[in-house]
């Protein structure tokens, strides 16, 4: 009745052999059969380790060698490998067999896809963090654009009050207000984000933005480092990227 059980479970189910050098399998249900698409004959006398591929975890491999061991059971996740190399995430439930002496027999284990389970948790960590990211960057830009609203009143009423001519400090008060609504437009732009709204899309030429912020490194680098302008390639003539009114001269 067991043995039925086993082999009409929906999880993948094999039993690999203690007592034989490097556990081979001596045992796969239909289950494991189709959640690695191996056969049972390319299954049998082989480590489960065949399931195991460039992204699988060092850590966790390390952690199931450790229990298999000291005899233990153990639970973990795996990025595991079809056949036809496709990749799925593997609960491994892997348990130890004694006989009535206590001397290790086989080890049993349960093997489940859960990718769909795991993708979604990801995926819905990933949103948590953008959302997180985006209440940082609407509060940091709120507390700069406060910052922000008296230095650029207080320049203003510096401006006016000068003279039209003949005053060495009216240039540093205009620098200091068009750096000034420079900062309040990127601040903008970062709300922008924050508010997760819908902003306006154009074309614009690749090879030109490239250029553009090469420049525009280039005068912040020491002497002797030279920065060379990449070849974007053909395929790759415009991006549609979002616009955000920026005023291009404050960098100058």
């Amino acid at each position: 009745m067991i043995l039925a059980a086993v082999r009409g479970s929906d999880f993948g189910v094999t039993i690999a052999d203690a007592t034989l050098p490097d556990l081979p399998l001596v045992y796969a249900n239909k289950a494991f059969e189709r959640l690695t698409g191996y056969s049972f004959d390319e299954i049998v006398g082989r480590n489960c380790r065949f399931l195991q591929g460039p992204e699988t975890s060092k850590k966790a491999v390390d952690r199931l060698r450790e229990a298999i061991q000291n005899e233990q059971p153990i639970t973990t996740l795996l990025l595991n490998y079809r056949k036809d190399r496709s990749k799925f995430w593997n609960r491994l439930q892997l348990t130890p067999i004694h006989d009535s002496d206590g001397a290790l027999r086989a080890y049993m284990s349960v093997q489940i896809d859960i990718t769909k389970d795991v993708s979604y948790t990801t995926v819905d960590h990933e949103r948590q963090k953008v959302e997180t990211l985006g209440r940082l960057a609407g509060g940091v830009a709120h507390e700069l654009n406060n910052a922000l609203q008296p230095i650029i009143l207080m320049a203003e009423t510096l401006r006016d009050e000068m003279p039209e001519a003949g005053d060495d400090l009216r240039p540093c008060v205009d620098s200091i207000l068009e750096h000034a609504h420079f900062a309040k437009e990127v601040v903008a732009g970062v709300l922008t984000f924050a508010r997760r709204e819908q902003t306006k899309t154009d074309a614009f030429d690749l090879q030109e933005i490239v250029a553009e912020v090469i420049a525009f490194a280039s005068e912040f680098l020491p002497s002797g480092v030279r920065v060379e302008e990449p070849n974007v390639g053909a395929g790759l003539k415009s991006i549609e990227a979002a616009v955000i009114n920026v005023n291009r001269a404050a960098f100058a």
